[in-house]
């Protein structure tokens, strides 16, 4: 069993009143058993906002029919930030 999960994310916004919100995701894919996970954290004001988010993945060698792809596998991190401020309104 595979699949793809096609997740659309949000940016942080300004706000009449202060906000927080957050969101785990995870993922996993049975070809070369791949895991994913992401935390994403979002909060915001009049005057300003942030985001703030991470994800990681880790692979296993792909398995086909034929046997399994060497040298396929890998593991990687990400993580991004962005900061919106109002200087003046």
């Amino acid at each position: 069993m595979g699949g793809i999960v096609n997740v659309i994310t949000k940016n942080a916004y300004f706000n009449s009143s202060i906000y927080f919100n957050g969101s785990i995701n995870a993922g996993y894919n049975s070809v070369n058993e791949l895991f994913t996970r992401k935390l994403t954290f979002k909060s915001g004001s009049k005057k300003w906002y942030a985001s703030l988010s991470g994800s990681m993945r880790d692979a296993e060698n792909v398995n086909t029919p034929e046997g399994a792809i060497l040298n396929s596998q890998f593991e990687d991190k990400s993580i991004s930030a962005s900061l919106g401020l109002k200087v003046k309104e």
